[in-house]
C-alpha cells in the first residue's frame, strides 16, 4: 500500500497511522456501502473504474468532502493486482453549495413578499409570503406575467416600459395596487432591483417601513450568491441573441483571467479564448443546441494567454420564441482542470504500470512495494 503526503493532509494522519487503517475505518457510514459496491462490481469485471463524491472522518473527527477517483491495476491473467485511487478535496465546493442552500433558505424565510422577474415580465421565482400576499400559489405564480397581479400596469406594453426604466435606473420603489385571486385590489409598496448578473429583476412586496431591512437582506443575498461562485469556481452567463450583447458574472472573468474594466466579452472574444483545436467543436455544439433546442453542455480547453491550458465545464438553456427563432441563452461555467489533470493522471499511472517496461515501486527506504508483470518476467 503506497499514500501521498497530499493524502495525509487532507485526513489528518500521519504515512504511518494511514497505512495502519483501512478505507472503511475513515469513510462515513453513510458512504461505505456505496463505495463497497463499487468495489465489488470492479472486481467482478462490471466497470473498469468508478468516481464518487463521498465523506471522510479527519483524525480530528472532522469531516471532510472528497471527490474519489478510482481504478483497478490487473495481472497479466486479469486477475485483480491493486487499486488506484485519486482523492481530491471538495469541501470549498461543498461549502458553495451550502451558502446556495442558505441563500434560498433566507428568501423563503424573508416576511415580505419576494419574485424574480424576467425582462419579458414572467414570474420566475415566488416565495411563500408572496403566495400569502397575491392569493396564488408558487407554481400558479411562475405561470403568470406581472400584467396578470398588477392593477394599475394592465397591459404588456406598460409593464414592458416600467422594466425599461428599471434596467436603465438599475432599481425603483413605487407604490402600486395588486389583484387578489378572489378580485380585491391590495395596496402595495414594490422595491425592485435589476441584477444585471443574471438580467433579472428582484422585486420585493413590503410594507414601507420594513424597506431598509429588506434592502439590506437583498443585499445580502447578492454576496452570499457572488461569493458561492467563488467558492465554487462556477460562474454565470447570458447571451442575447437581439443584441448579441454576453454577460458573465464575476467569476467567469475570474476562471477566464480577464479584468471585467478591460475586457467586454462577446460570443466572438469567447471563442477566441478557447484552445485552438477545441474552438470549431465548441461552437458546432452550441449552435447545434439551438437548431435541435435543446441543451448545451460540452467540456473544452481555454489556453491563457501564458500558454496554460485550463479546462471549463460549460452548459446552458436557451429560450425561444413561438416560431422557434432562439430569445437568449443562460448558462454557467466551471473551472474542472483539477479535476481532469487528476482524471488524466489516473489514466496515465494505470497504463503506464501495465507497460513492457519493467517497474518497481520502492519506499523511502528501497524497501520494493510492488513491481509489474514485466518487471517479473525479466527478473523471474
Amino acid at each position: 500500500l503506497k499514500v501521498t503526503q497530499k493524502i495525509c493532509d487532507i485526513v489528518g494522519y500521519t504515512r504511518e497511522e494511514l497505512l495502519a487503517r483501512t478505507f472503511q475505518d475513515i469513510t462515513h457510514p453513510d458512504d461505505l456501502d456505496t463505495d463497497l459496491d463499487y468495489v465489488r462490481q470492479m472486481l467482478a469485471g462490471e466497470m473498469q473504474s468508478y468516481s464518487m463524491e463521498k465523506r471522510y472522518f479527519r483524525k480530528s473527527g472532522e469531516i471532510v468532502w472528497i471527490n474519489l477517483s478510482v481504478a483497478l491495476v490487473r495481472h497479466a491473467d486479469g486477475s485483480p493486482d491493486y487499486f488506484i485511487s485519486v482523492i481530491e478535496d471538495i469541501s470549498a465546493r461543498k461549502q458553495a453549495e451550502e451558502v446556495l442552500r442558505k441563500h434560498k433558505q433566507v428568501l423563503d424565510a424573508t416576511r415580505d413578499g419576494f419574485c424574480l422577474v424576467d425582462l419579458a415580465g414572467n414570474i420566475l421565482e415566488a416565495n411563500v409570503s408572496f403566495e400569502s400576499i397575491s392569493g396564488y400559489t408558487a407554481d400558479e405564480l411562475k405561470k403568470m406575467h406581472v400584467s396578470q397581479i398588477e392593477a394599475k400596469e394592465q397591459s404588456v406594453e406598460e409593464v414592458k416600459a416600467h422594466i425599461e426604466k428599471v434596467i436603465a435606473q438599475g432599481s425603483d420603489l413605487f407604490e402600486t395596487r395588486h389583484r387578489h385571486k378572489d378580485g380585491h385590489e391590495i395596496d402595495v409598496e414594490v422595491s425592485t432591483v435589476y441584477i444585471r448578473e443574471i438580467r433579472q429583476l428582484a422585486s420585493f412586496i413590503r410594507d414601507i417601513t420594513k424597506r431598509k431591512q429588506v434592502l439590506f437582506e437583498l443585499q445580502r443575498n447578492r454576496d452570499l450568491l457572488n461569493e458561492a461562485q467563488r467558492l465554487g469556481q462556477l460562474g454565470s452567463w447570458e447571451l442575447n441573441m437581439f443584441s448579441g450583447e454576453l454577460r458573465w458574472s464575476d467569476e467567469v472573468y475570474r476562471i477566464f483571467e480577464l479584468d471585467p474594466a478591460q475586457f467586454s466579452p462577446s460570443y466572438e472574444k469567447f471563442l477566441n479564448a478557447i484552445h485552438p483545436d477545441d474552438r470549431e467543436r465548441v461552437n458546432r455544439a452550441y449552435t447545434k443546441s439551438l437548431e435541435d433546442r435543446q441543451a448545451y453542455d460540452i467540456v473544452h480547453r481555454l489556453k491563457m494567454a501564458d500558454g496554460r491550458i485550463k479546462w471549463v465545464h460549460e452548459h446552458c438553456s436557451s429560450d425561444f420564441d413561438t416560431a422557434g427563432k432562439p430569445l437568449r441563452s443562460v448558462g454557467a461555467v466551471q473551472d474542472v482542470t483539477t479535476q481532469k489533470l487528476a482524471d488524466e493522471r489516473l489514466r496515465l499511472e494505470a497504463a503506464t504500470f501495465e507497460t513492457q517496461e519493467a517497474i518497481m515501486i520502492t519506499d523511502a527506504d528501497a524497501n520494493i512495494i510492488r513491481v509489474n508483470h514485466a518487471f517479473q518476467e525479466v527478473t523471474g
